[in-house]
């Protein structure tokens, strides 16, 4: 009986800690979802989001170990008509400042000092990719850093990339 009550929560630990499999956080078309993103970002100092745009969203420790996929949305969406901002949520003025000067994000960087993101729900864990179409309110969110994951959130979003 004491190895069957063992294995139990050997496997509830192991659910617990695995991640969703496919990467994908949510996958929906709500006016109300993008709403709430857009009051978010305007807290944060960035303007509504009108046109398709893509999200990354990330802390500055993530930022070195996801620099390759953030250096190629900015490559990939530098000529394209699609929005792009990386989201740091960093605490200190000071981080954030070093993250966005050796990774050049100057003119993409938003700081959120307060883990808004995470406190207000919007999503349950970084870092991640997200897209919004205020046109036709799609929104998806997936994780980065995984070659799969970002060929499926291409398929899944209009980007036409």
């Amino acid at each position: 009986m004491k190895y069957k009550y063992s294995f139990l929560i050997l496997v509830c630990i192991i659910f617990s800690c695995t991640e969703n499999n496919d990467g994908f956080y949510f996958d929906e078309n709500s006016k109300e979802k993008v709403s709430s993103w857009n009051e978010y970002l305007q807290s944060i100092g960035h303007a509504e989001i009108t046109t398709p745009t893509v999200l990354l969203v990330v802390r500055t420790v993530d930022c070195k170990k996801y620099f390759n996929e953030i250096q190629w949305w900015i490559n990939e969406l530098e000529s394209e008509s699609i929005g792009l901002s990386v989201i740091i949520a960093e605490k200190y003025e000071s981080y954030f400042d070093i993250t966005v000067n050796n990774f050049d994000l100057k003119s993409i960087a938003y700081q959120d000092s307060s883990f808004a993101v995470l406190n207000a729900g919007l999503v349950q864990s970084l870092p991640l990719k997200i897209y919004i179409n205020p046109v036709n309110d799609d929104l998806i969110g997936a994780r980065m850093g995984k070659q799969h994951i970002l060929d499926r959130f291409l398929e899944k979003s209009d980007l036409g990339l």
